[in-house]
């Protein structure tokens, strides 16, 4: 602060007393918040404590007693009398009454006499009629407060039960209604992957295929029919099987072995002098064909662009030529292109009927077994003079096949790719069964009527029991007991060995 004296200089205040001045007002102003703060909780827990409960529900304090004395009203309460003489004071309040108008009227004032002592008040107590109402109202009110209290918190605890069987049920049912989604879901998930994996094992799986064409285009000098298995993921070729066209409409082809991920061509030749030149080819890709439908009839369109060569696997096999582009001479089963014309295709569609043998009664797999002499001997060369069995030993020396199971009937190649069985026969009345001579359990005996044994190594035990199975199942499909077939023509419709 400033002060100006009437000479004009200019004097400064002490600045230790402005120091204390802002001290002193902010102690104030700490010591103010704290009240407020406490107030409030004191207002808080107070607003709170005025319910009444049965942890504050007290009973009923005794009345204090007054001093003695002879009281400040000095009229009977009674009587309304001058009470000077023979008097008493009641002993909580100053009501004063006659001894003998207590005497002659005790239902409404009580006096207590207690042993004579030299004092004769001291042995006297007086309740008026006004404190014995009070006390006893007070103790109505206790018990009937205690009374309504325990009433309540019984019917909290009911409340707060039936509250939680609520809650607990609310709850339950949420959760059984997300485990419910959530299962749900889960198998969604499920089904959906174990689908695509069991599509894709499907797809994987070799099966046999029947081929049956049911019509061609025309096309001038043709003479064979080819079928083409070919792995367009390894740019492979699996089987190439050639008939004549006559044979091929009326016979089918029967493919021994393949997977839903290769494509069939169909390529038609015809003969040019010498020459044997692709006239047209078809593609049928089994990735886009249901495996699981049978009997499917697919219109393919002849196309004079060769898409896949077919080439020679076998010596003895015809060499086919391109009709329009040459391919170079070091490709397999390519010969130079001939000088004579094309012949246009008149009609560029042709059908097909696809169909697919059940997994359940038709295998394919490697197996070795007996020599293909031992197959193809008659059933008296095993048996010997004195009439014992020679044949029902497990032959010594073994064969690699590659074996298919069709309806009972058992064609061997000489090697998956093969596409003319070696040997053919017929199980339906033998018999089949695994052999526990063999320690890994992969082998199985085939026992004929005619005393024929037949004993067949497989790589795994799962192929063996798979033969068995199909077997077993073929036979009672023929008897109509068969599970995964309705009747027998169903079974046996489909494949006749020529």
């Amino acid at each position: 602060a400033k002060d100006v004296s009437p000479e004009g200089n200019v004097e400064i205040a002490d600045t230790e007393d402005i120091g204390d001045f802002f001290k002193s007002v902010w102690a104030r102003t700490v010591v103010a918040k704290k009240l407020t703060k406490k107030i409030k909780d004191k207002i808080r827990n107070k607003s709170h404590s005025c319910k009444k409960s049965l942890l504050n529900l007290q009973y009923p304090e005794p009345t204090t007693e007054w001093e003695r004395h002879w009281g400040s009203q000095l009229m009977c309460d009674i009587c309304e009398a001058p009470a000077i003489y023979e008097s008493i004071v009641c002993r909580t309040c100053d009501t004063i009454v006659h001894i003998p108008c207590v005497d002659n009227n005790p239902t409404a004032h009580t006096i207590i006499r207690h042993d004579e002592t030299e004092d004769e008040a001291a042995f006297l107590e007086y309740n008026c009629a006004y404190c014995q109402e009070f006390e006893k109202e007070e103790l109505q009110y206790y018990h009937q407060e205690l009374r309504r209290l325990k009433k309540e918190r019984k019917m909290r605890k009911l409340v707060a039960r039936i509250v939680s069987s609520m809650r607990t049920h609310i709850a339950r049912l949420r959760f059984k209604k997300q485990r419910r989604l959530a299962i749900t879901m889960q198998s969604v998930l499920r089904r959906h992957i174990i689908r695509t994996k069991f599509n894709q094992l499907r797809r994987n799986q070799i099966r046999v295929l029947l081929l049956d064409i049911l019509n061609l285009p025309k096309i001038d000098n043709c003479c064979m029919v080819v079928w083409t298995v070919v792995d367009k993921f390894k740019n492979y070729q699996l089987f190439r099987m050639d008939k004549e066209y006559g044979k091929a409409l009326l016979e089918g082809f029967l493919i021994p072995g393949c997977s839903s991920n290769v494509s069939l061509y169909l390529s038609v030749i015809r003969s040019e002098g010498q020459n044997m030149i692709i006239a047209a080819q078809a593609q049928l890709a089994l990735r886009d064909v249901d495996p699981f439908e049978e009997n499917q009839v697919h219109t393919l369109t002849m196309s004079e662009n060769i898409q896949w060569m077919p080439q020679e696997t076998r010596v003895e096999r015809t060499v086919f030529h391109l009709p329009h582009a040459a391919r170079p001479a070091s490709a397999a089963g390519i010969a130079p292109r001939p000088t004579t014309p094309d012949i246009p295709v008149q009609n560029r569609t042709c059908q097909i009927r696809y169909n697919a043998l059940s997994t359940v009664t038709s295998l394919c797999a490697n197996m070795h077994g007996p020599p293909l002499d031992v197959l193809r001997r008659v059933a008296d060369q095993y048996v010997m003079h004195n009439g014992r069995s020679k044949g029902t030993g497990v032959p010594e020396r073994k064969t690699k096949w590659w074996v298919c199971l069709v309806e009972l009937n058992m064609l061997f190649y000489q090697y998956c790719g093969d596409t003319k069985p070696r040997h053919a026969v017929s199980i339906i009345e033998a018999s089949t069964y695994i052999t526990k001579e063999s320690p890994s359990g992969n082998s199985i005996v085939i026992s004929f009527p005619d005393r024929r044994k037949w004993s067949f190594d497989f790589d795994t035990v799962i192929e063996a029991k798979r033969f068995v199975f199909a077997v077993t199942e073929s036979k009672k499909a023929l008897e109509g007991n068969s599970i995964y077939f309705k009747h027998a023509k169903q079974f046996n419709a489909k494949f006749t060995i020529h």
